[in-house]
């Protein structure tokens, strides 16, 4: 399966990573720079290291040597939050949060109605949605199945506009997939 890396900003790896402190590095002698507006694909077997690669740009594991940058800043020098900020990590396994439709597409209520519904009709959920009650409607989650879950987390991103998209294992689905086109044709 692969790791898809869609980026705006410039981004440089020269790095060993660990997983778990006490083991052996996963990835040795790594060293990646990827140009803004490049799309990349991360691929190999299970176990190679894609996931540690993109734990490590969200800062979740050790990188005890080298470093990542994006746009020219040591990811080490800046808070995870501040990075999560700037990154979209849409997963295999989706994370949906309780609550309604509209807060699990825009948590931090950042963004119009508008903008909401148009992401939701650029992955092909508005008419599920409407029949569901709209927006403001708390999410039923066993009423999803997991492609249209991953979709929602797809709209989730529209609206973020972060300045980098990870998506993991996204060929997994074929549905995604096509969704992940439309993505890369607005911003990406």
């Amino acid at each position: 399966m692969s790791k898809i890396f869609f980026l705006i900003f410039p981004f440089e790896c020269s790095a060993e990573i660990i997983s778990r402190p006490g083991t052996e590095a996963v990835l040795k002698g790594l060293s990646m720079s990827i140009r803004p507006g490049q799309h990349v694909a991360i691929c190999g077997r299970s176990g190679s290291g894609k996931t540690s690669l993109i734990l490590s740009l969200l800062q979740m594991i050790h990188v005890p040597e080298g470093k990542i940058t994006l746009d020219g800043v040591d990811l080490s020098t800046i808070t995870r939050e501040n990075i999560c900020s700037h990154i979209n990590v849409v997963s295999q396994d989706p994370l949906l949060i309780p609550g309604t439709i509209r807060f699990n597409i825009d948590p931090s209520l950042a963004v119009s109605e508008v903008e909401v519904t148009q992401a939701l009709r650029l992955v092909g959920l508005w008419t599920m949605v409407q029949d569901q009650a709209g927006l403001n409607k708390d999410i039923d989650t066993k009423a999803w199945s997991a492609g249209q879950k991953q979709l929602l987390c797809l709209a989730r991103a529209i609206v973020k506009k972060a300045k980098i998209l990870v998506l993991d294992e996204a060929m997994s689905r074929s549905v995604f997939l096509d969704a992940c086109v439309i993505i890369l044709t607005l911003q990406y």
